[in-house]
């Protein structure tokens, strides 16, 4: 298909779309029924993580083992996407578009959607590192701590000027053109 076919077929309101509605299509679940089930899903999970979060901060036999740390990482930064990303999310399924239309607003449902979720794919590599010198090298949980502390300082200081150079001139620039991919 080439350039002139793609760009006639989508210019047209043939379907009552605009140029951009039709670069990026909807998926086949309509928009209210995305809604509920997202909130219906969300309510627990932020409800369940807090839970969660003050058995292992409460419980001193649960917070000092150095595998559970991980854990504990794990529920606080997803909950962080809980708390950001998903009522953005939520705000724009009901809506149809995103509200506040400023650069702030694309910026956190960027930084959730990429950020979060990145860190957590991060952190569970480093989990699974962390696990198997536990269990199969156990003579070097000291020496594994300062290791992992000193990566783990590296990666948070390479990432943090990642995203927060990075995606915010991609966001901002996204955002004049696209409206964050407003209606």
């Amino acid at each position: 298909m080439d350039t002139t076919t793609f760009s006639s077929q989508y210019s047209s309101d043939e379907y009552g779309r605009t140029p951009l509605q039709a670069l990026f299509p909807e998926i086949s679940l309509p928009r209210p029924v995305r809604f509920w089930l997202l909130l219906i899903l969300l309510i627990p999970s932020i409800l369940f993580t807090l839970i969660l979060l003050y058995y292992f901060i409460r419980d001193r036999s649960l917070r000092s083992p150095l595998n559970n740390h991980v854990i504990i990482v794990l529920l606080i930064v997803n909950f962080h996407g809980l708390m950001i990303g998903f009522p953005i999310q939520l705000n724009f399924l009901h809506l149809g578009h995103v509200w506040p239309q400023i650069p702030t607003t694309c910026l956190a449902w960027q930084f959730s959607d990429i950020g979060i979720f990145t860190t957590t794919g991060i952190i569970m590599a480093w989990a699974s590192i962390e696990r198997h010198i536990l269990i199969f090298h156990d003579q070097w949980s000291m020496a594994l701590f300062f290791i992992l502390m000193l990566f783990a300082f590296h990666l948070v200081n390479s990432y943090l000027y990642i995203q927060l150079i990075g995606v915010l001139l991609h966001v901002l620039r996204q955002f004049k053109e696209l409206q964050c991919m407003a209606q």
